[in-house]
């Protein structure tokens, strides 16, 4: 039996979260996209894919669209709620739960 690819990231949260930080931003358009990235790329936000600093790309995203960062973030927790069933009742900032689910041992991804 073969797997889809999203159950084959299960297993890898910061792989997860880099895959929907793309997708929500390609939704913003292409070189809006390709800035960003850019501007991640030179500070090595994404250096090691498989252990994205959540803290940092929140801080390099804060310095090219300010405000708008937080947006993005909530972009990205609702398509995680969403395709990925992450969970978090309190009621805080999108940053707090994405860096809360990618610390999340053994839980639904």
């Amino acid at each position: 039996m073969g797997s889809s690819p999203a159950s084959s990231m299960e297993g890898d949260r910061h792989a997860i979260l880099r895959h929907m930080f793309d997708k929500e931003l390609m939704s913003l358009g292409s070189s809006i996209y390709q800035t960003i990235m850019w501007h991640m790329d030179g500070r090595g936000v994404f250096s090691n894919p498989r252990a994205v600093d959540v803290q940092s790309l929140y801080a390099n995203l804060r310095e090219i669209v300010g405000p708008h960062a937080d947006m993005i973030m909530d972009m990205v927790w609702a398509g995680l709620e969403k395709q990925h069933g992450a969970r978090d009742p309190e009621k805080k900032q999108s940053l707090g739960k994405i860096a809360k689910w990618l610390d999340e041992k053994g839980g639904a991804a």
